[in-house]
């Protein structure tokens, strides 16, 4: 769940130390973690900043820097950390380029939200700025806030909510945190589902991951191509991510998985003659109203166990290998087991 994944990202797993060593500088991470050195570093940080702008005008100013530097040596010194003063130099060099691709990426916000209250935009900032670090960059979230309101979720605090669960869930798959977000948009704009509520989306993708054998950047770089189908017939986002789950646990890949559960589809929504006549011989429903009614479990699970049902009916149902392949591994044993329980 997506609350797994938020425990294995801020409460001190490998996963956490992981994602924190790649989102944040070093000093960054010893801020977060140490108040006092956070009171006392910030002051000696800023005048650094501005010194280092004017120290390409003037080369005496490297005096003064280097006399920054030494009081952050000071305060790390007090609290029993030994670093030498380059080393903290370029710490706040790359947290001072950070910073600026913060505010670079933050200006599309400024423009997209332009006729949004300054107060508010200002609230914003603050609130991404003031995320976990484990999370991902100010500047990677900032990214993700754009694709959020340019996918739709207009109003700032629904968006901010995305990213913060898209973000968890990203660290949880070990995925960016934008392509996280475009599924769960996908999901969220097809189904009608409020951003507050998005973390249903990633829980359920979670359980995907951990019953099937895909990992969280497959999932969430393929699922869309079938969401739109789904949704329009009624189709639950919890079917098809069981279905999926289902397949790639029978050695289908992720992306031949989606490909199988939307031609199922199709051949359910516009069935042949020959997929009508069997059906009939059958003594089962094959239509689109069987598939909004039934739901896509449900019409599957008409053929599970169905002694009379052949290979060669099931391939005349669908018309197609891909969808002949994902029926025969979702009504086998295994997999009607897993579609079922997975739901």
């Amino acid at each position: 769940t997506l609350a797994g994944f938020y425990s294995q990202v801020l409460l001190g797993s490998p996963l956490k130390r992981r994602s924190a060593r790649q989102s944040r500088p070093p000093l960054a991470l010893l801020e977060s973690r140490c108040p006092r050195l956070q009171a006392e570093v910030a002051p000696l940080v800023k005048k650094y900043e501005a010194l280092n702008v004017e120290a390409s005008k003037s080369p005496g100013l490297f005096d003064k820097m280097g006399s920054a530097l030494g009081g952050v040596k000071t305060i790390l010194g007090g609290l029993g950390l030994a670093f030498g003063a380059f080393q903290i130099a370029n710490w706040i060099r790359d947290g001072v380029q950070a910073g600026l691709e913060f505010e670079k990426s933050w200006s599309k916000i400024n423009v997209i939200l332009r006729d949004t209250p300054k107060d508010v935009i200002d609230s914003l900032k603050q609130e991404i700025l003031g995320l976990p670090p484990a999370l991902g960059s100010a500047r990677d979230l900032t990214n993700a806030l754009y694709q959020a309101i340019s996918s739709g979720v207009s109003e700032p605090r629904q968006a901010l909510e995305l990213v913060r669960n898209s973000a968890i869930a990203a660290a949880g798959g070990f995925t960016a945190v934008e392509t996280a977000l475009k599924t769960g948009a996908a999901v969220m704009n097809a189904y009608g589902i409020s951003a507050q509520e998005s973390r249903k989306i990633f829980d359920v993708m979670a359980k995907t991951v951990d019953l099937g054998v895909i990992s969280f950047e497959e999932l969430s770089s393929s699922i869309g191509q079938v969401i739109p189908i789904a949704a329009a017939n009624k189709v639950s986002f919890e079917e098809v991510s069981a279905a999926v789950a289902a397949l790639t646990l029978n050695g289908v890949s992720a992306s031949e998985s989606v490909t199988g559960i939307r031609s199922v589809m199709n051949s359910l929504i516009d069935p042949s003659k020959e997929a009508e006549q069997a059906a009939q011989r059958l003594g089962i429903q094959w239509s689109a109203n069987a598939l909004q009614g039934m739901g896509f479990a449900g019409v599957l699970e008409q053929l599970a166990g169905n002694s009379k049902v052949t290979t060669r009916d099931i391939a005349e149902l669908t018309g197609r290998v891909e969808a002949t392949s994902a029926v025969m591994a979702l009504t086998s044993e295994q997999g009607a087991k897993v579609l079922k329980t997975s739901i």
